[in-house]
């Protein structure tokens, strides 16, 4: 078995995005280790003809039994927010931004999740992550 990540784009326009996930722990296996959860196909389309880049405006989030790390894929994998289960609900970046990738060498595009207390029983949770293409 393995944990439960579903994704699904709740708004794809031509400047914004909102991803809702569903997380869920199977109970057996161990906590997501730079588990991908967003491709650039899933918001610019396959083969578009733009850059992979963009922004992470806001998240909700709401866990149960599990803390995690977002993180942009790339030579140098950069970390971009620690989401523990006791922080705040609502995190809005948008007053200096957003979290933009910061990665020199090789950036993907993608976005990474990792946990740490998902291989726990009954851990679970959701995520709203914003993003600005």
């Amino acid at each position: 078995m393995s944990h439960t990540v579903i994704p699904t784009v709740l708004i794809n326009g031509p400047r914004t995005a909102l991803v809702h996930y569903y997380i869920a722990s199977d109970g057996v296996s161990n906590d997501l280790q730079s588990a991908v959860i967003l491709e650039p196909a899933d918001l610019f389309g396959e083969g578009a003809d733009v850059a992979p880049v963009y922004t992470i405006n806001q998240i909700w989030k709401e866990f149960s039994g599990f803390d995690a790390l977002l993180s942009f894929d790339g030579g140098d994998q950069m970390e971009a927010w620690v989401l523990s289960q006791n922080s705040d609900n609502h995190i809005d970046f948008r007053c200096f931004g957003g979290l933009k990738d910061q990665s020199t060498t090789d950036a993907t595009g993608k976005l990474l999740l990792s946990t740490n207390g998902l291989n726990m029983p009954n851990a679970k949770g959701t995520m709203i992550v914003e993003l600005k293409k």
